[in-house]
């Protein structure tokens, strides 16, 4: 009778455990699994596995469509990873629990390219940013706005290096026109204001008043 139970007891468990390795679809190598798992929400991963938690490389694929493929810890995306949107964008590089955070590429589906720092998925720090129409944008960024110190290259040649905030040239700033000429001025919102000087390209300087952008001598 008890040997009847022992091997009643040892089928069940060897069941059991069998079940478990089917369900899961995964091979034991060192504490790390590869496995197969479908969240209730529809979400599908693909990849290692560390004491019951995404850890390693693998990919997540949303149900509204987003996928994932990189590195996770301890159940978040951190690491290195690259991200197709449903929208057409495509990110690759630093993450952090599950934020873009490091030095990155961020490509838009209209064509436009960041590629800089990102803090928490905003862009913070130094980046350059080419705009669809080929413009572009070498500087500082805060909150995913150009803000601070940078360069704006515009394709038909001319330039403004200085101050920026929140996208727009404001503060002090030189404005570089294809012809040569350079206009020292202060900026509020992309508007001329106040007392600036033009220097022609023959070095003559001319004092010039703005307000709201519209000469007033």
């Amino acid at each position: 009778m008890k040997n009847t139970i022992l091997i009643l007891f040892t089928l069940l468990a060897f069941n059991t455990f069998a079940q478990k390795v089917l369900n899961a679809k995964s091979v034991n190598k060192k504490s790390v699994k590869t496995s197969t798992y479908k969240f209730e929400n529809g979400d599908i991963y693909k990849g290692q596995f560390k004491k019951e938690k995404m850890h390693g490389q693998g990919t997540y694929q949303y149900l509204a469509g987003k996928i994932y493929v990189g590195s996770f810890e301890n159940g978040e995306v951190s690491g290195y990873g690259e991200c197709r949107y449903p929208n057409g964008d495509f990110y690759k590089g630093g993450w952090s629990e599950g934020k873009k955070h490091g030095e990155g590429v961020y490509k838009y589906a209209n064509g436009a390219v960041y590629k800089g720092k990102f803090e928490n998925n905003y862009k913070n720090g130094k980046a350059t940013y080419e705009l669809p129409s080929g413009d572009t944008y070498i500087g500082d960024y805060k909150h995913n706005h150009r803000t601070g110190s940078g360069v704006f290259e515009f394709t038909n040649g001319e330039r403004y290096e200085g101050q920026f905030l929140n996208g727009d040239m404001h503060g002090k700033g030189v404005y570089y026109f294809k012809d040569g000429a350079i206009l020292q001025c202060n900026w509020i919102s992309n508007r001329r204001n106040g007392n600036c000087t033009k220097i022609a390209i023959n070095k003559v300087k001319t004092e010039l008043n703005y307000f709201n952008d519209k000469r007033q001598n």
